[in-house]
């Protein structure tokens, strides 16, 4: 026999044998007593659920349980879970909330008041802007002809202002001193004399200003209430280079 024929041989051999095992997989199954009382239980079950599936049902086909007991159905919708997160993010958020106040159809606003009284343990309380306006005020009174005046005389042109608003009962405010009638000439100027910006033209007198009005505010000379070129009642001092005169 010639090697050609032995492997046709083969061929057909190999081509039984695997028509044998494909017959013999695809065999039928006989169940077994379990597996058949299995299946009789699962229809069983089935026919159960599908009997009260009412009990479990919405219009809309969502699942709910109808009485009260600790067995309830979970719920399947599909965005349960991001409704938890939501719902509780905003629980936690309420602790945060403060509710507006009732508002009663009878409420009355609130008077608006003046301003309180800036006075407080026998000290005036001087804002940033007070002491501002007393050194432009002292600046453009006599700081500004520095160092040609004393530095007493702008120390007392500050106190003056201090002066009267402590013992003078029309003014309340460093701006009721400063806008007194007939008082002070430079209250409406904020400029330099030659119409530069406040003090450019002067700034080391600018600077003098500045330090003699905390110099007064922290140790005022209670004496003088009056200033001018010329005497106003009982001379107290008089700068001996401009001739300033400071009375009582």
């Amino acid at each position: 026999m010639s090697k050609k024929s032995q492997k046709v041989i083969c061929a057909l051999a190999w081509l039984i044998i695997i028509a044998l095992m494909i017959g013999c997989a695809v065999k039928p199954h006989k169940l077994t007593e379990d597996e058949i009382a299995a299946q009789e239980t699962t229809a069983r079950l089935k026919a159960e659920r599908e009997s009260h599936a009412d009990d479990f049902t919405t219009d809309s086909g969502d699942l709910y349980r109808v009485d009260d007991s600790d067995a309830a159905l979970p719920d399947s919708r599909p965005d349960r879970e991001e409704t938890e997160v939501r719902d509780a993010a905003t629980s936690e958020a309420d602790r945060f909330i403060i509710e507006d106040p009732e508002v009663y159809e009878d409420y009355k606003e609130e008077e608006v008041h003046p301003a309180p009284d800036k006075w407080e343990n026998g000290s005036y309380q001087f804002t940033s802007n007070e002491v501002w306006e007393m050194t432009r005020i002292t600046y453009l009174e006599n700081g500004i002809t520095w160092p040609e005046c004393t530095y007493e005389t702008i120390y007392l042109t500050a106190c003056v202002i201090l002066n009267r608003l402590y013992d003078w009962d029309e003014c309340g405010t460093i701006y009721d001193v400063i806008w007194q009638a007939g008082q002070y000439s430079t209250a409406d100027r904020y400029h330099d004399y030659d119409g530069s910006d406040l003090g450019t033209s002067n700034p080391e007198g600018w600077s003098i200003s500045e330090e003699a009005v905390w110099d007064a505010i922290n140790n005022t000379d209670r004496a003088p209430h009056f200033q001018s070129v010329a005497p106003q009642g009982e001379i107290y001092y008089q700068d001996p280079n401009t001739g300033e005169v400071f009375c009582y």
